[in-house]
């Protein structure tokens, strides 16, 4: 790149979050466990539970398919979906919402498993807009909707993992039909099968809203959209690509054999929606991490525990002005990074390095990434050599560089790195 040259040295803040929970003086909390409660299954809980209750259901396996009866109720888990699963035992759908619930129906922090159904064997909304959080919606079945189904519905649902769920026709994942409106924030949407729409499928004048999430490794698809309806993605991961601001397609890392977490070096980590705060978007991720971990977002329902340094640059003269660069693509470009480690000076730490282009359509592409192993505390200067892809969008874009510094696999110390990035 020719021409200019400037730097911005970045400092990572540390974020303290409190949380505050407030209720009425008349909202009861019914306590739900295997043994000596009151209540030894969620439903009993649920039979008797009055507006703005919460249903706060202790560790182990329910085998039962509950229905919320219309009440603005929380289900919530003690210790999140980890730790507590609903098993529908093949006898229907597991979580039924149907007698227009709305956000304040809440369900939180469950395994839901083991449902069999027509339509959503997960779970079923229908004439119902709930809030579905923090949940784990694997291992059910359907002819529809394997895992969660939308009919006249406009559920939110956040922070949620929806995995391994079958269905014979229409929707692995989830099915928005019937003008049904979903809003998906911060999932993680894999390894779900169906005919069509293994991922998502939307159909009958309805539509969805993806934004932070993650479709990757569904069959045979990941997104199916009939031609009444429609849905909106953007700054998420999706197989094969999805035309949208800050849409990537790449490889998410994700742990494997089942195991949805994000690993070191994963292109989703720092790449959700820069615009994403608390309330609109989750305050923590599916196990309770604080969002973000980094300077942005990650992409799913995991909030890479180690996090990241996002580094954006600003590049004119005097370095207030927006970091903006003229090329066309098949251009060679080389990226210079300065990174400090600060640290136990008798550690030795690994640390990476990604590089992304963003161009002047908000698409998001990774040009590299460097690994440096077994390195001392101290100043390093390193370098990425790229070159612009073909499918960038011809004038500007804005470079970024990533750093994580780390040892295996675990963050050692995020709150003490800094950087700047130059472009030659």
């Amino acid at each position: 790149m020719k021409g200019k040259r400037s730097k911005f040295i970045a400092g990572l803040a540390s974020i303290v979050l409190g949380l505050v929970l407030a209720g009425t003086a008349t909202a009861a909390t019914l306590n739900v466990c295997k043994f000596v409660c009151t209540y030894s299954t969620i439903q009993s809980a649920i039979d008797v539970a009055n507006p703005g209750d919460t249903v706060l259901v202790d560790d182990g396996v329910y085998t039962e398919n509950i229905n919320f009866l219309g009440k603005a109720i929380t289900v919530q888990s003690v210790n999140g979906a980890g730790s507590t699963t609903i098993d529908g035992n093949q006898t229907g759908s597991v979580v039924t919402f149907e007698n227009n619930e709305l956000s304040s129906a809440v369900l939180k922090g469950f395994t839901i498993t083991n449902g069999s159904a027509t339509g959503g064997g997960g779970i079923r909304c229908s004439g119902s807009s709930p809030s579905i959080t923090n949940c784990t919606i694997t291992g059910n079945s359907a002819s529809n909707s394997g895992g969660i189904s939308c009919a006249t519905s406009s559920p939110t649902i956040t922070n949620c993992i929806i995995s391994g769920n079958t269905a014979n026709w229409e929707a692995g994942g989830i099915r928005c039909y019937n003008n049904s409106s979903a809003t998906i924030i911060n999932c993680t949407i894999s390894n779900n099968t169906a005919f069509a729409g293994g991922g998502i499928y939307c159909n009958t004048s309805s539509s969805a809203a993806v934004v932070n999430s993650i479709l990757w490794g569904d069959c045979p698809d990941e997104i199916y959209v009939d031609g009444t309806s429609f849905i909106d993605i953007t700054y998420s991961d999706i197989q094969g690509g999805w035309t949208g601001s800050g849409n990537i397609d790449a490889d998410p890392l994700f742990v494997g054999g089942g195991d949805y977490h994000l690993t070191v070096g994963s292109p989703c980590i720092d790449a959700g929606d820069p615009a994403s705060a608390s309330p609109a978007f989750p305050a923590d991720d599916i196990d309770g991490d604080v969002r973000p971990q980094g300077l942005r977002y990650d992409i799913g329902a995991d909030e890479f525990a180690g996090a990241s340094i996002a580094v954006k640059q600003l590049y004119s003269e005097d370095i207030t002005g927006a970091f903006s660069f003229s090329y066309v693509p098949g251009d060679d470009i080389t990226v210079n990074a300065g990174i400090k480690i600060q640290g136990d000076p008798a550690s030795l730490y690994d640390m990476q390095v990604r590089y992304f282009l963003i161009d002047s359509a908000g698409n998001n592409t990774l040009l590299g990434v460097r690994l440096y192993r077994n390195y001392s505390p101290g100043n390093y200067y390193i370098y990425q050599t790229a070159v612009i892809p073909a499918g960038a969008v011809l004038g500007q874009g804005v470079i970024r560089a990533a750093a994580l510094l780390a040892q295996g696999a675990s963050l050692l110390d995020r709150s003490s790195l800094a950087g700047y990035v130059d472009v030659e």
